[in-house]
């Protein structure tokens, strides 16, 4: 072993691999959170080897973030499905398209409003992220991906339909549209592909 020389090995001890960087000793800075062992004029450090689930990230921050987005979309929709059933018409503040979008054939399925299928897709997003935040399950998570991609595509449509079909806007189903792309954007930020989702480790 050369002292001039730059050279990595990897040994195993018992279920933990580490790797050992050998540098000479005029290279070396000063550092105490490594220890080190200096022997025939070179300098050896030791450290644990990043395996794949240390390097995985935790997007808790974008599913807390989900979460208030998707709380908005409860009452958004929640008030357009109360006003639906009670039969009164819904004013606009902003724009003045709401009574032609929401009385059109395009706000229902049949019986069923869309404001009302909105309402169970937002409050499924919010359990979706409770869950994760409890469990801390990767697969509720994807869940949750999937599912704001597939409200993303529905929005798009009824935005499309909104300007170049109806042609009125009502600023209610705009903002659902605007809270729906956001929590799919952030839904995309914090399960980037690749990414490797593990539970965290339980002490015992």
């Amino acid at each position: 072993m050369e002292a001039g020389r730059t050279a990595g090995h990897v040994i195993g001890l018992g279920v933990d691999a580490y790797v050992i960087h050998i540098r000479p000793l005029y290279r070396l800075k000063q550092n105490h959170a490594i220890e080190k062992w200096i022997f025939f004029g070179a300098c050896c450090t030791i450290q644990p080897m990043q395996t794949p689930t240390e390097k995985s990230t935790s997007p808790g921050w974008g599913v807390i973030v989900i979460m208030l987005l998707a709380l908005t979309g409860v009452f958004d929709t929640a008030y357009l499905t109360i006003e639906h059933f009670q039969g009164r018409e819904v004013g606009c503040s902003i724009t003045n398209g709401c009574g032609e979008v929401l009385n059109s054939q395009y706000a229902t399925i049949g019986p069923v409003p869309l404001a009302l299928l909105g309402l169970i897709y937002y409050l499924t997003l919010v359990i979706l992220a409770a869950l994760w935040a409890d469990k801390r399950n990767p697969l509720h998570l994807l869940y949750l991906q999937a599912l704001a991609t597939a409200g993303l595509a529905l929005s798009l449509y009824l935005v499309y339909l909104q300007i170049f079909v109806i042609q009125a806007i009502c600023q209610y189903c705009m903002l659902s549209a605007i809270t729906t792309t956001l929590i799919a954007l952030l839904s995309w930020l914090a399960i980037k592909p690749g990414t490797t989702l593990t539970r965290p480790k339980q002490s015992l």
